[in-house]
């Protein structure tokens, strides 16, 4: 018995040794942060996850999709190019025709005399749609709230993706996310320079580019992904104070901004932080000495809840997100970069598993607000928060108010300029938008259904018959993804 129990324990301790935690994640490629020292974080992986890894990568590379064919452009790149700017064909070169997406900033006086720092943050999963219901007894927003009065904050805003690392690429890749792919990160195309990347364009003018994760580096290779795309450094739990407490997923939210700042005062160089953080995520756990604010839920959100238990731990890991966050802004405003330094905020996806959503509700279930801190110096006037943005339009909206005598290339648009009035958004499902229509697309079976807005009830759709501007949105839809897939497979070095 005693020689049977012994064999039984020995097997179990070498199951746990090669798992490598206790927790719910296994030692494995998307785990593998053991240590601040990359080299380290590579050997920990143990072969038969390399392998496994490096068969379904392969299965999925076997399985790849031509998308620009597939939405209809496979004899003349450039009628997709064409389409997607709504310029003629002829304006579009032949040999590179990725040169119609190159942007040229001017010299711009008052960026060149601040050189400011420009931090971009996704929060996880912060839905725009719960900031609605936020009150002094439904408290959610925080030390937020304040920032979200006195600054810019777009509502009528969609993600790349419903995941967190679709979005996260859909960002800083500066290129449409492609359907049902599989994420950049994990392609071929991970290690490719691309000249459209996000970082580039703060490279060249000599910042220093960080990627910032409260989590670990090894998720999604993201290790490995970053510097590719443009970034100095990337820095995760692991290069953190080890005693700092944190989630399964990573470092609370106040350390992982408590580390942003130091970074930010680290030397005299201006600096490009992207940073992604992990306390909003199952399973929604925050600081034993965090004291929550009212959380009363009002009864026009308790009507629409799915699973209360659930519903009652996200709201508090939310409403500490955001806490955490406005109190980063605050001291950002009282410090000595007030001046000169620009603070993007965002979320990854919306609020998932909550809330009940309906076909009329249909942008709420997707839709995250983009809050934006501009020192006045550098602040446009005249800035209209309603236009229609996403996630593809971060990026260029950053660069025309940070960076001048510069050029970049990317398929947004700047949302502080006249050219977003009649912007066309999407999210990669195939739900597109502009301030009049909107339309639910299957891009793998070209099936639509086609709505417009509800004049009386803000938000809110309504089934439409197709008219022209539903083509048209289509259009748009189809020859983004055509344009990005043709940028990704043959415009990397």
């Amino acid at each position: 018995m005693f020689k049977i129990a012994f064999v039984v324990a020995m097997i179990l301790v070498n199951f746990m040794a090669a798992r490598g935690s206790f927790g719910i994640f296994p030692l494995g490629i998307d785990n593998a942060e053991v240590s601040s020292n990359s080299f380290l974080n590579k050997v920990s992986i143990n072969g038969i996850y390399t392998l496994q890894n490096a068969i379904e990568l392969r299965r999925q590379d076997n399985n790849k999709v031509n998308y620009a064919a597939k939405a209809g452009y496979k004899s003349d790149i450039r009628e997709a190019f064409a389409d997607y700017l709504n310029i003629n064909i002829s304006d579009i070169s032949e040999k590179n025709p990725e040169n119609s997406l190159s942007c040229v900033l001017p010299y711009n006086k008052a960026i060149e005399d601040l050189k400011p720092n420009v931090i971009l943050i996704v929060m996880e999963s912060f839905g725009g749609d719960l900031v609605k219901y936020n009150s002094e007894t439904f408290n959610v927003l925080g030390e937020l709230k304040k920032h979200f009065n006195t600054d810019l904050v777009f509502y009528n805003f969609l993600p790349a993706h419903e995941g967190t690392i679709g979005s996260l690429e859909g960002i800083i890749a500066n290129v449409v996310r492609l359907p049902s792919s599989i994420y950049l990160s994990q392609s071929e195309y991970a290690y490719k320079k691309y000249t459209f990347s996000g970082a580039i364009p703060y490279k060249n003018k000599g910042y220093e580019t960080t990627f910032l994760y409260g989590g670990n580096t090894g998720w999604r290779n993201v290790g490995n992904f970053m510097p590719s795309i443009g970034f100095d450094n990337v820095l995760g739990e692991g290069s953190m104070d080890s005693a700092w407490p944190r989630s399964q997923w990573g470092v609370y939210d106040e350390y992982l901004f408590e580390y942003l700042f130091r970074a930010l005062s680290q030397n005299e160089k201006q600096k490009f932080i992207y940073v992604m953080t992990t306390s909003n995520h199952p399973p929604y756990s925050i600081p034993n000495d965090y004291k929550p604010l009212p959380l009363n839920v009002p009864e026009a959100l308790d009507k629409n809840i799915i699973g209360r238990g659930l519903a009652d731990k996200r709201f508090i890991t939310y409403q500490y997100s955001n806490e955490m966050l406005g109190r980063f802004i605050t001291k950002i405003k009282k410090s000595k970069y007030a001046d000169n330094t620009i603070i993007a905020v965002t979320g990854d996806h919306n609020f998932w598993n909550v809330i009940g959503y309906s076909e009329k509700t249909m942008l709420d279930s997707f839709r995250v607000p983009f809050y934006l801190y501009i020192p006045d110096a550098l602040k446009p006037k005249n800035i209209d928060t309603s236009v229609f943005g996403s996630h593809l339009d971060i990026l260029p909206t950053l660069y025309n108010v940070s960076i001048s005598s510069a050029e970049y290339t990317a398929m947004g648009k700047n949302l502080l300029s006249n050219q977003a009035s009649d912007n066309i958004i999407s999210i990669d499902v195939g739900f597109i938008m502009n301030h009049n229509s909107v339309v639910k697309y299957n891009f793998n079976n070209g099936e639509a259904a086609f709505y417009k807005w509800n004049r009386s009830k803000t938000g809110e759709i309504e089934q439409s018959f197709e008219t022209k501007e539903h083509k048209n949105l289509i259009k748009h839809y189809l020859s983004g993804i055509a344009v990005s897939d043709y940028l990704i497979k043959n415009t990397g070095k």
